[in-house]
């Protein structure tokens, strides 16, 4: 993958990933389930911007993975 950003070229975020499918609940394994993501995000294409919320279980996955442990604070 190439880094937007440094334009450095990096290897996925394989925790990332693992937790992401955890989290989508997808009984898919790990290769199974990024070539999924991989084939949509590639479908996508054509000029058009990638958006994540596009895809259900990609959506859920990464919302859980990012959002789901934060705890709210009572005052």
């Amino acid at each position: 993958m190439k880094n937007k950003y440094t334009g450095q070229d990096e290897e996925p975020d394989e925790r990332l990933m693992r937790s992401t499918r955890r989290r989508s609940q997808s009984r898919k394994p790990q290769e199974d389930f990024r070539r999924e993501i991989m084939n949509y995000i590639g479908a996508s294409g054509g000029g058009k911007k990638f958006n994540y919320r596009s895809n259900e279980r990609l959506q859920k996955g990464l919302e859980l993975k990012l959002f789901g442990t934060r705890k709210t604070r009572s005052s």
